[in-house]
């Protein structure tokens, strides 16, 4: 590490984010590189981890330093307004990567939605390697005037994209924290998520539904359903009691980093 090579009398503290150590991809990596790392990372003085879940993972792998648990920044661009539009928009904000975002399971339970909730819209941000998968998916299943691909954009674009839509969709098989649900839900946005430990956090009765992972059934039938719950923009925001600002997270890293130097 760069830090560790440059700055050899300055406490390291590691904020550790990798969906790696979920998925397999740390398990992967060669037993020698696989050491090296865990000692570098027992070399730090302390680690930092986005939820009690990840910290786990983390602590599985042979990490032994203490593992506080700070969380993410959570913005908006304020509370959407409730929609009088005729189409029901379903937004995903994804790396376009099927193996971690599932998403070819979002077009395929679309498409069976479509078949009884004509009017439905399906929007997916982000781009990836999978992108030309996808599109033939949706090309084959003859729905390309219900789907649109927007690409990347920015954060601050996609904090504006949530006040368009009618609902998000995290169809993945694992999260380490999911910002998309929880910038949804305080932007007024109902979320259908899969029970894949970060949305688990965020998600009630009063902003949105959990179901199964890789169920396409499951996703048809909440896709459906959310439709007639009718949940109100200002009741699904105010559903979180607090949220993580850049104050509260700042000092949280203060206070860490304080007691190390």
């Amino acid at each position: 590490m760069i830090a560790e090579k440059y700055f050899k009398k300055t406490p390291i503290i590691l904020s550790e984010h990798w969906s790696g150590y979920l998925d397999g991809r740390f398990d992967a990596i060669p037993n020698l590189k696989k050491k090296k790392r865990i000692k570098r990372i027992n070399n730090c003085k302390e680690v930092i981890a986005v939820s009690n879940h990840l910290a786990e993972a983390i602590k599985n792998k042979g990490i032994q330093n203490k593992i506080s648990i700070v969380d993410n920044v959570i913005e908006t661009k304020g509370i959407r307004k409730q929609s009088e539009k005729k189409n029901f928009t379903f937004l995903v904000v994804a790396d376009l990567v099927d193996q971690t975002k599932n998403i070819s399971g979002v077009i395929r339970a679309f498409s069976e939605t479509l078949k009884t909730q004509p009017n439905s819209i399906l929007d997916i941000i982000g781009d990836g390697k999978d992108k030309k998968m996808l599109s033939e998916l949706v090309k084959d299943a003859n729905i390309n005037d219900s789907v649109n691909f927007i690409g990347r954009i920015s954060q601050g674009d996609v904090l504006e994209y949530y006040k368009q839509v009618n609902c998000v969709i995290v169809n993945s098989y694992f999260e380490t924290y999911s910002m998309v649900t929880a910038e949804a839900i305080l932007s007024g946005v109902p979320v259908i998520a899969t029970r894949c430990k970060g949305p688990e956090q965020f998600i009630n009765e009063k902003n949105g539904i959990l179901i199964d992972i890789n169920c396409e059934k499951l996703l048809e039938n909440a896709m459906t359903s959310i439709q007639a719950k009718n949940l109100l923009p200002d009741s699904i925001a105010n559903s979180l009691s607090t949220h993580s600002s850049k104050d509260l997270v700042g000092n949280e890293l203060l206070k860490i980093y304080r007691n190390h130097i």
